[in-house]
């Protein structure tokens, strides 16, 4: 038996029609936003995130520890023959998820076989659409194209966590810049990230400026707005819930 661990339910769904077995784990999170800190283990971690969702989405604590914790924790226990297989699109909203996943496996010192299954061919241009566009049959397809990753590539999986936490952009993009297989559109992503932290607390990040400017061209309802939003910054992978709170915060900056 393998494990799966999928990037969201939406994939979850797909997954039933595919005919691609194991075990499945969602991991539903989105640290791309919110407090983290360096050691994935710690309970310090958990609490910050619990509290977090919940004052920003409403998500009850317990949700958050039956939905995300606990699977974590049986992730821990895994047994160490069954291959891990990380489902995980190249936007920075799934990378920082993907990252932290690495640096929890290494802090737990799990020494199964991992794979990295790509959203799409290698040799397909990066559109930011992920594994929505594919139907079950092309999941299979992509699962059978999956890439192991090297002691190498667990390694910077973990340091990018690390330079993500601690907003250190030269040694993300140092990184990104020998990235080992198991990673693709490190580069974009790892400048992607730079611009979402603008330089002074006045300024505004490239996601921010470009709502700005989709404001500004008279766009006022959402779905107009959100798909306006993908077309150029696709590559963070924020949702609609994402979107409403940067959309919510540049309408009332004026």
């Amino acid at each position: 038996m393998e494990l799966h661990i999928l990037n969201g339910d939406a994939l979850m769904a797909q997954m039933k029609e595919s005919g691609i077995c194991g075990k499945f784990i969602v991991f539903r999170e989105c640290l791309i936003e919110g407090p983290v800190v360096p050691d994935t283990t710690s309970l310090v971690f958990w609490q910050q995130r619990a509290a977090y969702l919940e004052k920003t989405y409403g998500e009850p604590p317990l949700q958050y520890r039956a939905t995300v914790v606990n699977p974590m924790e049986q992730l821990a226990g895994i047994n160490k023959n069954m291959p891990i297989n990380l489902w995980f699109e190249n936007d920075l909203f799934c990378q920082a998820n993907l990252w932290f996943i690495l640096k929890f496996m290494r802090q737990k010192n799990l020494a199964n076989k991992i794979y990295r299954i790509f959203p799409q061919p290698p040799e397909d241009p990066e559109d930011w659409k992920g594994f929505g566009k594919s139907s079950p049959a092309g999941l299979a397809i992509l699962f059978k194209n999956k890439v192991a990753f090297t002691e190498t590539g667990a390694s910077a999986g973990a340091n990018l966590w690390n330079a993500f936490v601690q907003k250190d952009f030269r040694q993300m993009q140092a990184i990104a810049e020998k990235a080992p297989p198991g990673f693709a559109h490190l580069p974009e992503v790892a400048d992607a990230f730079r611009c979402l932290h603008p330089k002074t607390a006045a300024g505004l990040s490239r996601p921010e400026r470009r709502l700005r400017k989709i404001l500004a061209s008279g766009k006022t309802e959402f779905g107009d707005i959100f798909r306006a939003f993908n077309e150029t910054e696709g590559i963070y992978g924020f949702g609609d819930a994402s979107v409403k709170a940067m959309l919510e915060k540049a309408t009332k900056a004026g």
